[in-house]
């Protein structure tokens, strides 16, 4: 057995560094491995020849907490390489292959999380890329330090865009931490990417405007076209929150329940909540497949306010609604004597045939509601005169037909809601956006917050998502031509979501909920300049 030493120093990536992290240096037959305390300190406390912590004012207890580790590692290190047991086979393992590791997780990870697998299969290309620049063919655990961190993240920034080199890194950095925290616990490795920052650039503008959202919202299209139902998918997208492209594609209509949409996200597998507003309604009760009648009578319903009663009536059609108003003028124009007003009742069925044809079988009762201190009575109740002020009584009227037409919207809300539940409960276990079949998936259990993709659905999700991408590129033919400078994809949805709740007053954190990102920070990236100065108020759009 050679001479062995165990030196402590403070390892710094550059020689200007004002800190760097201390480590135990280990020689055997002028072989060197390292041995990390885990510990960053700034280089002013640092005495290179006693290789320990100085002792100064108002650091005396740090000093004294860090030494004390100095000396008992060193210690524990020597004993336990003079017994060539445990330790011994630690310093072998730091000399583990990390290539080796990283290519089992791709393979371990390929038939349960293959999208994952996937990716850091692309992070290994290109650790093997780098290596061949510096003639090596191989990366041991224990070379992974903070500087080759740094260099790594340089050599990929040369070569892709940064914010694709961020993510690269991440994704190292998750595994290595994984490998050092659990399956080599032991060596106590250093954090090598503790100097590494993940803060994604701005990027060009991916979001479409809000007037630009608006035209694609109002832009026509026939709905024997293809592009119709790629129009819908992607104001749903829109209006669900910006829902992702892989959840739109396998959501399933168990998920309805009530006036909500309950599902375990395809990429964070977190619990996410969609509001069904009546702009979402519509899409679904569009996608609803035999339920053609039962749509047409939805959609010929009439709804009148009774003011006098404070209800919704709803009709099953125009003719008998104006059936039931021509029935009430009926009932007001008798006399006491019983006998009709045969000159009331014709004034007010002409009232009530103008309201017809004026609201578009949006029937209105003429005389509604105002709210006094002591009481509610019809507008016609006031005693006007010359000290009433006619302006705060047209705007009672108007504040008072505003609220009717909400009772009235709310009305045909509700009964659209009634639909969708009752379609999803015959067709469970359908996808709601009919771009995957469900027998490629009935092995998959889209209620258990762990479910798995194997790599064959995955590819069948992938193919899917691709041809959508395509039709939002003819979609956006049809609607802007030549007028955008980024094509529309399945991601602008989410970035267009971001931009109308923020021109709307919402702020960042409150579209990381809406939008269901792990954190505020990649919300964050969606947002233009112009946008973060944008004050908090309450969801418009």
């Amino acid at each position: 057995m050679g001479r062995i030493t165990f030196i402590t120093e403070l390892k710094k990536n550059k020689t200007t560094d004002k800190e760097g992290i201390l480590r135990i240096r280990i020689t055997e037959n002028q072989k060197k491995s390292y041995y990390s305390l885990g510990e960053k300190i700034k280089v002013e406390f640092w005495d290179s020849k006693l290789r320990l912590v100085k002792s100064i004012k108002g650091n005396q207890e740090e000093a004294k907490r860090i030494n004390k580790l100095i000396n008992s590692t060193k210690e524990k290190l020597e004993q336990e390489y003079e017994k060539g047991g445990k330790n011994k086979s630690v310093i072998d393992r730091r000399k583990d292959s990390f290539f080796t590791l990283l290519k089992k997780e791709v393979e371990t990870l390929r038939p349960i999380h293959f999208g994952t697998s996937q990716r850091y299969k692309v992070v290994l290309n290109n650790l093997v890329r780098y290596l061949e620049t510096k003639g090596r063919t191989d990366l041991s655990m224990e070379e992974i330090d903070t500087a080759f961190v740094a260099n790594f993240e340089t050599f990929l920034m040369s070569r892709i865009d940064y914010n694709t080199a961020k993510v690269y890194v991440r994704m190292m950095r998750t595994f290595f931490n994984q490998l050092r925290k659990r399956d080599y616990k032991e060596l106590n490795l250093a954090d090598a990417f503790i100097d590494f920052k993940y803060k994604l650039r701005k990027t060009k503008e991916k979001s479409l405007s809000v007037d630009e959202f608006r035209k694609l919202e109002n832009f026509e299209i026939d709905k024997s076209s293809p592009i119709y139902k790629t129009k819908s998918y992607f104001l749903f997208q829109v209006y669900a929150g910006g829902l992702r492209i892989s959840d739109l594609l396998t959501l399933q209509w168990n998920k309805i329940n009530k006036d909500e949409i309950n599902f375990y996200q395809y990429k964070t597998h977190g619990l996410h909540c969609v509001h069904i507003k009546e702009s979402v309604a519509d899409i679904l009760i569009d996608l609803m497949i035999g339920f053609d009648e039962k749509i047409k009578a939805i959609n010929d319903y009439v709804y009148f306010y009774d003011a006098k009663k404070d209800v919704i009536v709803r009709f099953n059609n125009a003719n008998e609604s104006l059936q039931y108003l021509f029935d009430k003028d009926l009932k007001e124009s008798i006399n006491d004597d019983g006998t009709i007003n045969m000159e009331k009742l014709s004034r007010l069925t002409d009232e009530t045939i103008q309201l017809f044809v004026e609201e578009e079988n949006n029937l209105k009762q003429q005389k509604v509601k105002v709210k006094t201190e002591d009481d509610e009575l019809p507008i016609d109740y006031f005693d006007i005169n010359d000290e009433t002020d006619n302006e705060i009584i047209e705007e009672s009227q108007n504040i008072a037909s505003e609220i009717e037409a909400q009772k009235i919207s709310y009305s045909r809300y509700v009964d659209k809601l009634e639909l969708i539940n009752e379609y999803a409960k015959l067709h469970s276990k359908d996808f709601i956006f009919p771009l995957l079949k469900k027998d490629d998936f009935k092995a998959i259990d889209f209620d258990k917050q762990s479910y798995i993709i194997p790599e064959k659905q995955y590819r069948i999700i992938d193919v899917a998502r691709t041809k959508y991408n395509a039709d939002l590129k003819e979609l956006h033919k049809l609607v802007f031509g030549d007028t955008l400078n980024n094509p529309l994809t399945s991601h602008t949805a989410r970035y267009t979501t971001i931009t109308l709740l923020i021109e709307s007053g919402v702020d960042a954190y409150k579209g990381q909920k809406i939008l269901g990102h792990h954190s505020v920070v990649i919300t964050q990236g969606y947002i233009n300049d112009s946008q973060h100065k944008q004050t908090i108020k309450d969801v418009s759009f």
